[in-house]
Order: C-alpha cells, then structure tokens, then sequence
C-alpha cells in the first residue's frame, strides 16, 4: 500500500463528502497530514493510529455508493496489508457487513478483504467475528448477480478450508497456556481448543444447515444445502487427517453427517443433493471407515441394497455403483472392509453381499448386454456409422464353421461398449445438473466389470510382489508397469518374477524355482494382511465366477472384454499363489470354457456350474456365509433359451483365443504349483481349441471346394478374412503355449510328472466315452474331486468339437495334439531326461513306454503312429548327449538307454500280434525308418563316445534285413526281411548309419565288429531295393580296405594259402589270433565279396564293383610280391574277368543280342574290366613279370581276349587291342618268342572290320580301328624281324580294310586334316616303307587305291558318317611322293605295273579338277596329285626308258597314256564354268597349271617322241593340247566329226555358215596362247637351240632328234588345224558384222596365229603332204620348204584378205595376212 494512492483515495473521499457528510469531512481534515515513507513505515504508523480507518468505516455506514465504494477499496488494502488495528476487526467487519447490498465493485472488494482478514488476523478472528466473516461470505454467495455468487462461493470454500487448517497449526503450535474449551464426548471430557472449537462449531452449524435446524454458532439464511455439502465435502477432502486426531469432530461426522448420508439414502431426494450427499459418503468411507464402522456398515449395507431394481431409479443405482466404483479403485480399502466386516463374525459381509449384488444385477436383464452362447461384439443401430475397423472387420469375418469372430446380424441387440455405455462424466461428478439425466441402459454394467478389474488389480499387485523376496526395486518397477498393455491378457512375465535366475542358470545349477506361497510367511509384518486377501478370495469367488462367467458370453467389446479377461486372470494368479486350489481350478475352469466356442442350440448357458457345490464345500464358514454363497450359485443359472439363435455362433473368434492366452499364461505363472487336476484343465482347453481351429479350417477348406464348383469365389474372401483377423492371435496363442511348455524345464521332478502325466492322460480321458477320469491310471498323483468334476464339465466342449468334425477324426486330431505338445515339453526337459536320476528316469519310463504303446496300438491311425514315433527317436536323439556336470559313465548309461529305447521300438512292430500286411505294415515300416534315422544323427553327434554300444548299432542296422531280434527263428527272419526290406526309403536309412560308421569310425570299431561290417557291405551292395545303396556302398569298399591296409605292413598270406583256396577257408582266417594274418585273410575276403557284386545284374552296380577292385589293388599294388600278384590275378582279377565273360556269353544266345540294352551293359562292364585289369598290369608289369608262372598267366589273358574279339563287338576289340597295347608298352625284351607269337596271332584274327556288309552306319568303329593299329606299332615293335613279305601283305590287306570299311563320329570332317586312324594308317606303312623293302611294289599299289580314294570312295550320296578321304588321299600322295621321288626305286616297280597304277590313280583328281563334288581345301587334291605326278615323273620317266627293253608294248602304252592323261588334266579345266568360281581363283589354278605344263614338257618331251611309243599317244596329246587351245569354244563344223584322231585336216577349206553373235570368251586365255605357243614349239625344227635341252652325245642327239621329228610330225596337222578354225571364223563370221569390229579377243588370237605362222619353221618331212587342190598353186616340189605349214593356209589366206580388205579398222589382219602371203612369196622367188 502506497502513500500516494491512499492518499488519492482520501482526497476522493473528502471531495464527496463536502456535499453530502460533514462529520466525515471533519475528520478527514484532523488526518490531512499523512507521512509519505515506505510501506513498511505506514503500515506500522496506521497499526498505531486506531482511529485513522474511522473515515473509511464511516464510509461504509454511510451506505452511499460512491462514498462506501471508496471506503471499502480503503479497507481492503489496508486489511491487505496489516494496517488494520485488531481491535477495529469489529467495525470493519461492521462496515463491510453494511455495504454487502451495494453495487457490484463494492461486493467484490468485500470478497477480496474476506481471504486477507482470516490470512493476516488469524489468531483474532475467532468466535462471533468469524461468523460475522462467514455471515458477510455466505450473504454474497446468495447474491443473483452469477460473478458475485460465484466469487462468493470460491471465497467461502477457501474460508472453511482456512478454519481447518488452523486446526492442523493449533495442534502443532500449541502449549499449556492456549485457552481452550472443555466439551464432553462419548462421556470423556475433552479439551479443544479455540480454533479447534471454532471448526467444530461450524461443522456441527454446517450439517445442521443440511438438515433445516437451529443453527447454533452461523448466522446463516439463505445458504443453499446443496452447497453446503460441497462445503462439507471440501472440509472431509482436505482436512481428512484432522479428525482421526479430534475426537469432537469426529462425533459430529457419527451423529451428525453419517445419519444425515444415510436419511438422504433412504429417502427419496433429488438429483442434485443425492449426488453431494454420494460424495460426501464416498469420503467418509474412503477416508474414516475405521473411525465410522457401524456407521459405515449400515452406508455400505444401505448402498448394496439400493442396487436393487425395486423402487430405486436408475441414476440412484449408477451413484451407488460409482460409490462401489470408488471403493475398489483403493486395494487397501477392499481389504479394510473385509477386516472389519467379513471377517467379523458378528458383522454383515459387506464385501461377499456387494460381490453377490454383482451377480444379480448381471443376470438381471441378459437381452440388454448380449449375453449368448458366445461372446460377441456388442452392435446397434444408432452406433453403426461411428463403428470401428476391428468392428467392421469382425463382421466380415462371422462366417459360420469358419474361425473368425462373430457379430449378430440383428441390429438391436445391444451390448456393453465404450461408445454407448460409459459417459463422459460420471454421475457423481455431475454438479451441475439439478435433474438427473438419463444414464445408459448398460453403465452400471460397464461399472460392474471396472470394479472387478480394480478389485483384482488391487488383490494382483499386493500378493504378486510378495512371492518374490530378492531385488525390491525391480519387485516394484514390474508392478508398476503390469499394465502397460489393456488390451491383451497379462503376460508370463508379469504373473512370474523377471528377476529369477535366467533358464540356462537354473539348468545347470538344478535349483527349480517355485514361486513363494505368501500364507507360509511367517513373521512377515505383511501376513494378516495376506491372510485377508487369502479370505477376500476364498469367500467372493463363486460371485465373481458367476459374475465373470455372465459376462464372458455377453456382448462386449474390445476394451470391456480385455479388461474382464485380465481381471479374471489376474483373480486365478493370486487363487494359485495362495494355493486355494478351489477358486483357482474353478477360475481356470471358466477360462477353459470361454476358450472354446459353443454350439448354436438353445442351450443353459451356465457361468459356474459347480459354484453350488463348491461354495457347500467349505463347512468351516458360517451358516449366513454359506447362506450367502448359496444365494450367489442360485444366481449364477440364466436362461438364454429366449434368446435368437442369430445372437451367437458357433464359430471360433479372437475372444476364444484371447481367453485360452489368459489360460496358457496362468499355467506358465502357476506351473510349478499346478497339480494334475490343474493341469487337465489347462490342457484340455488347449486341446479342445486346437481340434476347433482344425475343424473350421476342415470347413473352410470343403466350403472352399465347393464353392469352387460353382464358381462362386465367396469362400477366398472367407480365407483372407481367416488370415487377417485371427493370424496374429493364433501366433501369439502358439507362442504362449511353446513359452507354457518351456517353462517346465524349471519344474522340479514331482511338479513335471504332474504336466507330463495330465498331458499323457489326456488323450485317455477325452477318448473315453464315459467321461471317466483317468488320471490315476499311472501317475500317484491324485486330483481334488471337485477339479474331477469340473473336468468332466469341460468334456461338452470335446461332445461339441467331436459333433463338428466326427468321431474319428477328432480322435486323430485329440492325440496328435497330445503329441506335439509332449514334443515340445520333452524338447524344454531335454536336461531333466538326460539324467539318470531317479525321479528323471521315472518321467523317462512313463513317456517312452506311453509313446511305445502308442505306435504300436492298431486302434490309432497310421499318420500318428508315426507321429508318435517320431517325437519318441527325436527324443532320444536329443538325449544322446549326457549333462556336463554328469561323469563318462553316467553319460555312456543314458546312450545305452536311448539306444535299448530305439531297439524296443523296432522289435515292438514285429510283435506278432499286428498285421504285418497292408497298410498297417507300410506304417511298420516307416516307424522303422524314423528309428534308423534317428540312429543316424545319434552317430553323427555322439558316436565316438561310444564303448560298448556298438553291437547295439550294427544289430539296429541289421533289423532293415529282418533280425530285429537273436530270438527269432529263421523263418520269422525271412518273412520279415521279405516285408521290411521292399521298402528303399527304409534301405536307405539303414545303409545311411552304416555309411557313417565306415567313412567316420571304422577306427572306433572292436575287432569283431569288422567282419560284420564287411558282411553288411556285401548285403548292402547285393540288394535290390535302392540302385544308390548299392552304388555307394561298393564304393566304401574303399575306405574298407584302406582302413585294413594301414594296419597290414605287407601282404603275406600267400604263403598260407594258394589260387584255389575258398572263401570259407579265408573267413575261418580271419578270426585268427595274428592280426596279420586275419587282417589279411579279411582284406582278401573283402576283395572277393566285391568279385561278387561284379556279376550284378545292374550295370552301375557291377561297373563300380570292377572299379572299386581295381582301384583297390592300383593304390596297394606295391606292396605285393610277384607270388601275391599271382595269386590276386589268378584268384580275384582272372575271376572276376571269367565271370563277366560268362555272363557276357550267356547273353549272346539271345538272337537278339545285339539289340539288347542288357547285352550292351555287360559289353560296357567288360570293356571296363578289361581296361582296369591291362592298367593294373601295366602299372605293376615288373613285378608281375617276374613270377615264374608269368606265361601260363599271359596265355590265360590273351585266351579271354580271344574270345572276346570273337564276339564281333567293337568296343571289345577296343577295349582288348587298347589293354594289349598299354601291356606291350611296357615289355623291353622280356617276352619269350612263344608269348609275342600268341600276341602276333591274336593281331591277325582279331581284325575289328573285315568285311563292309557286317558295318553298322551308326556305329563308329574308330576307336577300334585306332586301338587295333597301336597294338600292331607295339606288336612290330616287338616282332618285326619275324615279319615276311606274306606278312607284309596281310598287314596291307588289314590296312586298307581298316580305312575303306571306316566309320567316323558325328560331326568329325577329315576334309581339312586326316582322322587320327586315317593317319595312323600312313604312320604304318611309312614304317613299312622304311623297315620293308622287299615289298615296295606292294606298298605302290596300297597307296595307289589310297590317293584317289576321295574320288573313288566318295560321292555326294555317301553318308555322312562315311570318310570323304580327301586329306586322307594328300597324305597318301604325299607318301608316295615321298617313296618314289626321296626314298628312291628299291626294287622293280614298272614291269609289274605298280608305277602305271600309282600315276593312274594320280592322273584321277588332276582330271577332275573341276568335275569332282567333294569339299577340298587348299591345297587342294588335284593340285597336290599334279606336284606329286610331276615329282614322280621325273624320277620315273628316265626309270622307264632304261627298263623298255624288258617291258612289253602293251605296259609302255599304259604308262605314256597316263602320262597324256595326266597332260591332258594339267591343260584342261572341264566343268570350271559351272563351279563359279571367283576370277581370282581361275587366274590362280591356271597359273598353276601352265607351270606344272611347262614342267611336265621339260619332263617328257623328248622322251614322248621314242619309237618305242606309238603314234597315237602323241596324237592323243595333240589333240589334248588343240581343244584347249581354243579361245572360243569351237562349233559344229568347225573340227571335222569323228574323224580328228586319225585325219584332223579333212575338209580344211570347208568355210561354215556365219554367226552373228559371239559366245564368252575363254577365262584361261593364258593356257590357250600358251599351247598355241607349245604347238608351234613342237612343231618347229628349233628344239635343239631349246635352252631347257640337256646336252646329249652326237648319238642321242641323233634319237633325240628323231624324237622331236615324231612329235612334230604328230603336232603340226593339229596346228594346221587350229590356224585354219580361227581363219575360216574370220571368213564366215565378219562379213555378217558388218561395221562392228571383230571381238578384241578373236582378233588378238587371230592375229597372234598369223604371227607365229610367219615366225615358224618346219621340217618338211614332219608336215603333211598339201592336197591336190592347193598344190596346183606351184608350192610343192621343195624339199627344204620350211613352210609347208603356211602353203596349208594359202587358200584360206586368199579369202581371209577379201575379207580383211572390206574392213575400215586399222588393217591389222589384213597386214597379217598380206606378211603371210609375202613370206609365202618369198620362199618361192
């Protein structure tokens, strides 16, 4: 407070009272002088002025408006600051009093000053003055103006609650000198003090103002009572402390405020003083229950009774509830009630009556929450729009036999749902309302199910934490958040202590955890406390259940059901902890029902069917208790008969399974104090939901092939719908149940016996049809009664399952469930059944006899059988290894176990009471395979711990063959083996063990086991059933052998036994003390076993038999001695090849052998055989070779090779000629004559092709071919000095039958190069050529049908598959080229022709160079065969000449004829035109050809003039020369017809008819001017100038020039000739031209002849005589006219220059023609 502001007030106040108050105005004049310091200062100068606030209290008397506004802000800041005087409170709160009817800024200040004086003057404003400050607070609060009252209102509530707290200070402050009153409670004297007395006196005026009485201290009229109770409220709420200290004010709540609560109550009273007296008694029982008891009794007693629907109107029941509401959200308070109450023999049980109220107002109107068969989502017309996804997503999914969650179809069917039957403001809270509003039909419900949830909230989270007394801290934060999830069930790790020792701990240490009973904590300061709870739940469990139970089948949704659910679970936690096993089996009873769906029929639904016989159970209660408990099961039966059958379904939803979770998570919480009844429950609930969901799916999937049929796709919807809403909670159902069976492992041995047992049980229990209980049938364990009749209840929901699905089938589907879940109990206990304890071997014994029994009973489906089986072999296989803490002995004890379990198992299905035929012994015969597969993986894991077990192994291999037992006879044996073994499924299980123990412990086996294993290989091997055993097992072999061989340092038992010792003999040494000598006799024996498996009718079998043997001896082949060699060879490998060819001959009596695929296999395993025998000879010939009998063995290989090659199969003689050669490979002169003799003869008859009809096309015979040439390389090798020239010949002879009678591969060309048999012929005869000279015309005329074969051999229609030769035939002309030209003539090779045949052959391709189709490349074969003829030429044509004496006429001829031929085929090119060829090609093959022309000239001429050759041939050459000297192809008439050999100038003159048109030119031009040249070169009598001559002596100068006479004389009529065509030509074809010029062509050949013409000279004699009709022209009579030639042409010449001298060229022929008439003129002059 400022000076200056206060003094602004004053001078406003003095400036109104100049007018209108004088007094006032008088004294503010004496106050003018106001010292302006600080606050502080003016508060302390006004404290001491009493008089200075008379001006402002005057002011308010004055009750002017202006004048009491300003006096009323005066006093209220200076109340505000402490200004006031005490002894003026009275006047001012006189003055203040006075203005409460003025406006309303005068009103509020007034409420402003009213806080400060009770805060700044407590300790004065005690007694009338404090009514007066009440009195000026409650006058305003009366006021109609809303801000005043409402102002008023705050104001009084802050004043009351001052009053009481001073209380609080008063006590705390006081000491002997405070006054105090002296009042008289109960007849105790009592003092209070002021402020106490003061709070009293307005508490007691306060409720007398509620009942309408005298008020004895207030002064207080128009005070609404409304309010009053809010006040009263106001005070219990904030001073609740206060009066457990004060007994007077605790008096007046007992006589004053409970009477008036409890009137109200009962009497009929509106809305809103109802819904304050509800709040002041919810404070009254929350906060002083235990200072009000009786009072509270008949409260509490009043309120269950108002639940009643008689008479009570509905908001009266929702404040009732709330109130209940209210008490149960506080755990503690539920306890008290029960102490006090309950517990008290003489009290009303407040809490069982409130519970059993519940169970009424459930059942009091079923249609309206729902209630049905079933759950359901609650639905309504008027909330169908605000509906939910999940709602909506239920809907679609309620189709009927199918799993999903249901929703009626009937739009007013209402339920419990958060949208419609909750409000926003609970009713208590409604202050507001003077009228009660109509509550939701369904809000009392919804509290009911809150209540329950709070209720077993409060009793989960006080008895959770005391079962677990370590780590308090982490005992409080898993309470605190257990229920972080409202939506689901409460989880294992909430219902369990999560700071237990973790799983791997507890196994290893063997400690099991069972969760504390709370009662059993003596000494606890908690134990009465427990006990209460232990009483709370022992005596309102059959009204909750009831209540539970009614709504588990109503309409609720998500939200409410969750909740009811976990409340419900939460109760049974606790029940289970407390171990009263009554409510608790009565609790998972009811959960086990909710989890399965019932059927549609109109049905009593009944919550707690034993509730009754339950509640008669307990004979220690009182008569009213039990009374009570009665009245409660008498209301737990509701009739839903009247219900629509649309209100519930059949089907399974997410509720079912959320309830079955709830189930499951109670057991993974309770597990250790579960007994078998407990357990029976837990589990028959979760079978019963499995056989559900496998009975909608059955449903499903028929619906779905139905729908299918019709084409109606409604049902994929239906599946999609299945996946979407319930895969999640199946998940997390199948994921709560592996947890439930997981957490056995912690179990000790008595607690697992009892799950293990239940679970066993319970496929008895279900499939019988008594519904007896079968539980004490093999456990000790016996179950309450009650739980066995509760059980036996829970059997209509298997009736109703095995309705849905059939007998039988739910039969199937009840013990395959068993099944899997005693696999998973048995997968979590893996330690527990490892050990051989005896508690653990006890729970070992019943589970594996009980699956044992199973497998083999013929009343169980087949399917299941093998289930049953495959959970007992996985059991034992994960058993297999022993704990870490047990000893070796201990460890090897449970191996044993398991393994003597694995062979009880196999003999039981031998049991002779089963049918061993049909399907029963198909499934036999798979429990068998599981069996020996398991004993598979037990060799894997755990085999090389093993000791003695291993004749347990092999005897459980051994079963698969029929010994399951030593008992057994052999009858029984081989019956068995004959059913067991057709199976290969079960071969192969067996033969995997076996497989096993040969590649990975053959080291680990006792000695008398190896034989057996040998024995087994062999059956292995031997059977029929699986080609892979076989195949493999032969292979193992191997590691057999290799095994025995590294404990052998030498073989040595040929000097014990010899080549005909028997197998009997060998077995008898195997069990010899020297472990040489039976390690030998066993590998031995081993060898011959695998002989055995040689002769299988399989051809892998006996081809991996052949290998593995050969193999075998290939890697310990060093280690044998010659007489070890011997004996092998003779005893195994002579065998082994004896039988095959055995076997192989049998197959050639088939007539059609040839085409038999089994024929061709035992080629192939022959072939195989052979090879593999001549490389173990080969690789091991030197020690081979030096045993003493070596050529008896020798002979008895080549007498098997003999008679393989006579079996005609190419691959045989392959396969021999190739092992032959392989063996002579390694032979260095250590082979007798007698030994190479046999080879050599063995080569002659075994020739692969001799005869081209036997050839198959589609067979090549090359290989053959190749092996049988390499076997004669090495057989000449060896024994070419021995080799005549009849030899020589046959080896030709088989030469060349091998390349004619050829048969190549696919897609193999020898264009390009030879084949390799084609050149390893040419390799053979060179080395012939080489080694055999006495033969050379022999090997001419081989070579000679060699190199023209590409001609001869081949033609376009030749198959493929046959040779073409053409690289062939070059080599071979390359080898005679070679032979004649470089290795020179050896002997005679004219006179018998073989030279003539060779160049015969040649000429061949050089004639058809252009004519022959084959495929060529360069270079090609014709010009290959001209080199090689030219080569040849010149070495033989000087041979011959020497030789012609002794040659006669007609082998002359034949060779100059060859030799024009081959001139002739040098100088043509027929059939070039047609080949179109590239010019560049032509050009290249006629530079060719004019070359190897020009070389054969300086070859034969002069040598082809001799006398002794006859004119023919050189005409015959002339001829050849003339027909391809033509430019242009001659036409008819231009060479005389028929007569050119023997007169070519016959009709010379005859000029044919013109043409004028000109054919094409020749493309060899060169050739063509070439032999022009060669005509005139022949013709002229210049040869000896010709620089090529060799220089002769005088005499053969004389015969040479003879020589060159009779060549010219046998040319120059066919050079006439050929001048004459191209005249005539001239003659006849250019007048026709006209002004067209002649062709270029023509006339430079034209022109080319008259120059050689006129450059020529001849020999006289060597022309022909002229006819008559040119030798009138006067040329003849000249003996030296040496052209004579050109005299032929004069009468040609005279026409051609008629001719010539028409044209306008630039006279060329006509200069030509006029030079050859000048030369001829001049010879004449």
């Amino acid at each position: 407070m400022s000076s200056q502001l206060l003094q602004s007030e004053l001078l406003n106040l003095i400036q109104e009272s100049k007018r209108k108050n004088t007094d006032l105005r008088n004294s503010l004049s004496d106050l003018r002088a106001l010292p302006s310091t600080s606050e502080a200062q003016i508060t302390a100068d006004l404290v001491r002025k009493p008089k200075f606030a008379d001006p402002f209290i005057l002011a308010c008397h004055s009750r002017h408006a202006k004048l009491a506004g300003i006096g009323v802000v005066c006093l209220q800041r200076i109340v505000a600051s402490g200004a006031l005087p005490p002894d003026r409170l009275k006047d001012a709160l006189g003055g203040l009093r006075e203005t409460v009817h003025l406006g309303l800024d005068v009103q509020l200040k007034i409420l402003q000053s009213l806080p400060s004086l009770l805060q700044n003057y407590s300790n004065t404003l005690t007694g009338e003055l404090l009514g007066t400050t009440i009195e000026i607070c409650a006058t305003l609060q009366g006021s109609k103006t809303i801000a005043v009252s409402s102002t008023a209102t705050a104001t009084l509530q802050q004043l009351m609650v001052s009053i009481f707290e001073r209380v609080s200070t008063e006590d705390k402050t006081k000491s002997p000198s405070d006054s105090t009153t002296m009042l008289s409670i109960d007849g105790q004297p009592v003092k209070v003090g002021n402020f106490a007395y003061d709070a009293l006196l307005v508490l007691d005026d306060l409720c007398r103002l509620v009942e309408g009485e005298q008020l004895q201290f207030l002064r207080l009229k128009s005070l609404a009572p409304s309010f009053v109770l809010e006040l009263i409220e106001n005070i219990l709420i904030n001073s609740d402390q206060l009066f457990s200290h004060h007994p007077e004010l605790t008096q007046v709540l007992r006589i004053r405020l409970m009477p008036l609560t409890v009137r109200y109550f009962s009497e009929r009273h509106g809305f809103s003083q109802t819904v304050r007296i509800a709040r002041v008694l919810l404070v009254l029982l929350k906060r002083h229950m235990s200072l009000l008891v009786e009072e509270c009794e008949m409260a509490l007693g009043l309120l269950t009774h108002s639940l009643e629907p008689d008479g009570n109107a509905p908001w009266r029941r929702v404040l009732c509830m709330e109130i209940f509401r209210g008490l149960y959200a506080e755990p503690g308070l539920v306890r008290l009630i029960y102490s006090l109450y309950d517990a008290d023999e003489g009290r009303k049980n407040i809490l069982k009556d409130h519970m059993a109220s519940f169970v009424r107002l459930a059942s009091e109107k079923p249609a309206l929450i729902g209630l049905s068969n079933q759950s359901t989502m609650p639905s309504s017309a008027r909330h169908l729009r605000s509906a939910t996804e999940e709602q909506i997503t239920l809907e679609a999914g309620g189709v009927a036999g199918v799993i999903g969650t249901t929703v009626s179809s009937d739009t007013n069917v209402s339920g419990i749902s958060s949208q419609w039957s909750t409000v926003r403001t609970p009713y208590i809270d409604l202050l507001d309302k003077s009228d009660a509003p109509s509550p939701p039909d369904t809000y009392v419900y919804s509290i009911i199910i809150t209540c329950i949830s709070t209720f077993s909230e409060g009793l989960a989270k006080f008895i959770l934490p005391l079962t677990v007394p370590d780590l308090k801290q982490k005992r409080k934060a898993r309470i605190a958040t257990s229920d972080q999830e409202p939506d689901s069930p409460i989880g294992p790790g909430e219902l369990r202590r999560t700071d237990s020792l973790s799983r791997s701990e507890t196994s290893a240490s063997r400690k099991f955890s069972i969760p504390i009973n709370p009662l059993e904590l003596e000494g606890h300061a908690q134990l009465p406390a427990i006990k209460i709870c232990a009483g709370i739940i022992e005596t309102c469990w059959p009204a909750i259940l009831a209540t539970c139970s009614t709504f588990l089948y109503a309409s609720l949704d998500d939200d409410f059901y969750h909740n009811l659910v976990r409340s419900f679970q939460k109760l049974a936690h606790v029940a289970g902890l407390l171990r009263l096993s009554v409510p608790r089996d009565a609790f998972l009873t009811t959960l086990g029902k909710a989890a399965i769906p019932t059927d549609t029929t109109n049905v009593k639904v009944t919550s707690s069917p034993s509730s009754t016989s339950l509640s008669e159970a307990q004979p220690n209660e009182s008569a009213e208790k039990r009374k009570g408990s009665r009245i409660s099961a008498k209301l737990v039966t509701i009739d839903t008969s009247s219900l629509s059958p649309e209100s519930s379904s059949g089907s399974l939803n997410t509720r079912n399974l959320l309830c079955l979770r709830a189930l499951l998570n109670l057991g993974i919480a309770l597990g250790p104090t579960l007994d078998q009844s407990a357990w029976s429950i837990i589990l028959a609930a979760l079978r019963d939901t499995d056989l559900v969901i496998g009975a909608s799916s059955l449903i499903a999937s028929k619906a779905s092939t139905g729908t299918t049929n019709v084409g109606d796709a409604g049902t994929t919807s239906v599946v999609d719908v299945l996946k979407v809403n319930l895969g999640t909670e199946i998940i997390a159902v199948q994921s709560a149940s592996l947890k439930l069976f997981q957490s056995t492992s912690e179990y000790a041995s008595e607690p697992f016996q009892n799950i293990l047992v239940a679970l066993l049980n319970l496929a008895d229990s279900t499939q019988d049809t008594a519904e007896d209980d079968t539980t004490d049938d093999i456990s000790g364990i016996p179950g309450s009664p009650q739980s066995a009749k509760r059980l036996g209840k829970l059997h209509q929901n298997y009736h109703r399952v095995s309705l849905t699905m059939g007998r039988t089938r739910m039969l199937d589907e009840e013990l395959k469930f068993v099944l899997d879940r005693t696999s998973e109990i048995a997968r979590a206990n893996l330690e527990r059944l490892s050990s051989t304890d005896e508690g653990d071997r006890k729970a070992w014994d019943i589970l594996a006899q009980r699956l044992i029994s199973t497998t083999k009973n013929k009343n169980v489906s087949l399917n299941l059988c093998l289930k049953a089986n495959g959970v007992l072999t996985d059991l034992v296989f994960r058993t297999m290894g022993s704990p870490k803490s047990n000893t070796i002995s201990v460890g090897n004890g449970v191996q044993r176990r398991n393994l003597e379990t694995l062979k009880a198992q196999i003999e039981s299905i031998y049991d002779s009471e089963l049918d061993l035929s049909g399907p029963q012994s198909i499934a036999l015969g798979e429990i068998h395979e599981q069996c020996l597969e398991v004993l598979k993986n037990i060799l894997e894991q755990y085999a090389e711990s093993f000791d003695e077990e291993w004749h347990l192994v092999f005897h459980l291999i051994s079963t698969v063959f029929g010994k399951p037992a030593n008992t057994e006879s052999n009858q029984q044996r081989k019956m068995s083996a004959t059913q067991f073994s057709v199976s290969p499924r079960l071969m192969r299980a067996a033969y995997q063990s076996l497989q096993l123990v040969a590649s990975d412990f053959l080291a680990l086996l006792p000695p008398s086991c190896l034989l057996s294993l040998v024995d087994s290989f062999s059956s292995f091997a031997s059977q029929q059933q699986d080609f892979n055993i076989s195949l493999t097992t032969t292979s193992f072999f191997w590691n057999v052998s290799d095994f025995l061989q590294g404990q052998i340092e030498r073989f040595s038992i040929e000097d014990n036994v010899d080549t005909l010792v028997s197998e009997k003999t060998l077995a008898d040494l195997s069990r010899d003390s020297d472990a040489s000598v039976s390690r030998n006799s066993l590998w031995l024996l081993m060898l011959l076993r695998i002989v055995d498996i040689t002769t299988d009718e399989r051809p892998e079998i006996r081809n991996s038999a052949v290998r593995t043997l050969l193999r075998i001896f290939d890697a310990y082949g060093q280690q044998l001695s010659p007489k070890a060699w011997r004996l092998c060879l003779n005893r195994v490998l002579f065998r082994m090849v004896g039988e095959i060819e055995a076997k192989l001959l049998e197959g050639t009596s088939d007539q059609e052998a040839d085409e038999s695929g089994s024929f061709k296999a035992w080629i192939d395993t022959t072939v195989v055989t052979i090879k593999g025998l001549s490389d173990l000879i080969t690789n091991f010939f030197e020690p081979i070779v030096q045993d003493e009998e070596f050529d008896e063995s020798w002979e008895r290989l080549l007498r098997y090779l003999r008679d393989l090659n006579k079996l005609g199969s190419l691959k045989l003689c392959e396969a021999a000629f190739s092992s032959l050669s392989d063996i002579l490979l390694q032979v260095q002169g250590t082979f007798s004559k007698r030994a190479l003799s046999l080879t050599w003869s063995l080569w002659l008859a075994g020739h692969p092709s001799r005869t081209e009809d036997l050839l198959n096309i589609d067979i090549s015979n090359q290989d053959a071919a190749l092996a049988y040439l390499t076997a004669f390389g090495q057989i000449y090798r060896l024994y070419k000095d021995e080799i005549t020239k009849h030899d020589v010949s046959q080896i030709l002879e088989h030469l060349q039958l091998l390349v004619w009678n050829s048969v190549s591969p696919r897609y193999s060309p020898d264009t390009d190069r030879s084949s390799k048999l084609q050149a390893l012929v040419i390799s053979c005869i060179k080395t012939l050529c080489q080694d055999k000279d006495s033969s050379q015309s022999e090997i001419i005329l081989c070579l000679a049908e060699f190199v023209d074969s590409a001609l001869s051999r081949w033609s376009p229609n030749t198959d493929s598959r046959r040779p073409t030769f053409v690289a062939f035939s070059k080599d071979a002309i390359d080898l005679l080229n070679w032979y004649i030209q470089d290795f020179g003539i050896k002997k005679d090779i004219f006179t018998n022709g073989s030279v003539t045949t060779a160049l015969e052959h040649l000429a061949s391709p050089v004639k058809e160079k252009y004519e022959w189709q084959g495929k060529d490349r360069e270079p090609q074969i014709w010009k290959t065969s001209t080199t090689a003829s030219l080569n040849i030429l010149k070495v033989v044509v000087p041979y011959v000449e020497t030789h012609y004496s002794e040659s006669n006429q007609s082998e002359i001829t034949r060779f100059w004829k060859c030799v024009v031929d081959i001139a002739r085929g040098i100088v043509s090119a027929k059939g070039y035109e047609a080949r179109n060829l590239p010019f560049s090609k032509i050009l290249a093959d006629e530079s060719f050809d004019i070359d190897a022309f020009t070389k054969l000239k300086t070859v034969i001429i002069p040598s082809l003039g001799a006398s002794m050759i006859p004119d023919g041939i050189r005409r015959d050459f002339a001829c050849a020369l003339l027909y391809q000297s033509f430019l242009y192809a001659p036409l008819r008439g231009d060479l005389p017809t028929g007569q050119i050999e023997q007169n070519p100038l016959h009709g010379l003159y005859d000029v044919r008819s013109g043409r004028t048109f000109d054919p094409a030119p020749t493309q060899r031009s060169r050739m063509a001017y070439l032999l022009i040249d060669t005509f005139c070169e022949l013709a002229s009598i210049s040869h000896e100038s010709h620089p090529k001559s060799p220089k002769r002596t005088a005499e053969s100068k004389e015969s040479s020039s003879c020589a060159y006479t009779s060549i010219a004389r046998s040319i120059s009529p066919y050079l006439i000739l050929r001048c004459a065509v191209s005249l005539r030509s001239y003659i006849a074809d250019q007048p026709l031209r006209g002004l067209m010029p002649q062709p270029t062509p023509s006339r430079k050949a034209l022109l080319h002849l008259l120059q050689r013409m006129v450059e020529l000279r001849t020999d006289p004699a060597a022309v022909p005589e002229l006819p008559s009709s040119v030798s009138t022209f006067k040329f003849a009579g000249n003996e030296d006219d040496q052209i004579k030639h050109i005299e032929w042409m004069y009468p040609l010449v005279v026409k051609a220059v008629q001719v010539a001298g028409r044209e306008k060229d630039d006279g060329q022929v006509l200069q030509a023609l006029g030079k050859l008439l000048l030369e001829m003129g001049r010879s004449h002059v």
